[in-house]
């Protein structure tokens, strides 16, 4: 006897009596009394409730009934709509490593590396033993080799002395050494005697010095500049007349000449002019930017020469208003 199965018949009885009660109870009340139609219209859809579920009872004794057939299933349900995508899962685990490939094909043959440093020479081998065979022919002498540090001098020998072997050839000179440091100066020796009283020479110097025009003067391209005609000094044989000096002693002569101009935009040009003819080197070029130029230079001119100190530049030059000096001329002999 299974108790739960019998346990649970007297229940089932038991709610059906309670029910059957109720309706009982409900259908009297609802015959005897006068109730309103708006009562009646309300109890029409009055259901019997039915009470709390109480205790399980005991289980009963019988015996459990045999399981009823399967019920049909059910049709399948309509689709539901797609939910929102869900977030984005954590990453999954580190797979384990797989297996190993399969080898390469080798490479090609890399570029040959850079030659290494040479090794330190190694320590000099023991010499071997002399041969047993016969001593070949003498060969040929070598070059001689460098000449090694001197050796300690051996004791010395008991037996006669050899002959003097021929004298060797003498070495190439050595490289000249650097200049050693200037020794002290030495004592001042004693004073030489005098020596003889010369001929006495004669005395011929010849200096003559020319001063322009006072005030501004125009001088012409290829024109000569204009002095005074009293000379500042006259010591010599050279005569003067516009612009022309005539030298009357041949000789070496050293001129000092000048000149002065207003600035402008262009500056000026002159040269000393031998007998007519330019020469090149006492050319003289003042710039826009200066006010005076000279020069002196050594010159050999021969007796009855003219010379001129000249324009050549490619405008006339306007000496300066005011200067006491606008040009300037001196002639010094110097070697005859």
């Amino acid at each position: 006897m299974n108790y739960d199965s019998e346990s649970s018949d007297r229940y089932r009885k038991k709610q059906r009596y309670r029910c059957a009660k109720h309706r009982n109870n409900h259908r009297k009340h609802h015959c005897d009394t006068n109730s309103s139609s708006e009562h009646h219209s309300d109890h029409k859809h009055h259901k019997c409730k039915e009470g709390p579920t109480g205790p399980t009872g005991p289980v009963g004794l019988g015996d459990t009934g045999p399981t009823g057939p399967q019920g049909d299933i059910g049709p399948t349900g309509p689709k539901g709509c797609k939910g929102p995508q869900g977030n984005q899962g954590n990453p999954g685990p580190k797979g384990c490593p797989g297996p190993r490939g399969c080898r390469g094909k080798q490479g090609g043959m890399g570029l040959p590396g850079l030659q290494g440093d040479t090794g330190p020479t190694g320590p000099m081998g023991e010499t071997g033993a002399t041969g047993l065979g016969d001593t070949g022919p003498m060969g040929d002498t070598g070059p001689m080799g460098e000449t090694g540090p001197t050796g300690m001098t051996g004791p010395t020998g008991l037996g006669d002395t050899g002959p003097t072997g021929d004298k060797g050839d003498t070495g190439p000179t050595g490289e000249t050494g650097e200049r050693g440091p200037t020794g002290d100066r030495g004592d001042t020796g004693p004073t030489g005697d005098k020596g003889d009283t010369g001929p006495t020479g004669s005395l011929s110097v010849e200096f003559v010095s020319y001063r322009g025009e006072t005030g501004s003067q125009l001088v012409a391209m290829g024109s000569p500049f204009q002095f005074d005609s009293t000379p500042l000094v006259n010591v010599g044989n050279i005569s003067y007349l516009t612009g022309t000096f005539t030298i009357g002693t041949t000789g070496y002569y050293k001129i000092s000449y000048g000149y002065s101009h207003n600035l402008g935009p262009t500056g000026g040009s002159a040269v000393i002019q031998i007998n007519g003819s330019s020469v090149t080197a006492t050319k003289i070029y003042t710039p826009p930017d200066e006010t005076f130029t000279s020069n002196d230079v050594i010159l050999q001119i021969s007796g009855g020469d003219t010379v001129e100190l000249v324009n050549d530049g490619p405008d006339p030059i306007t000496t300066q208003d005011g200067k006491s000096v606008s040009a300037s001329i001196d002639f010094l002999l110097v070697k005859t």
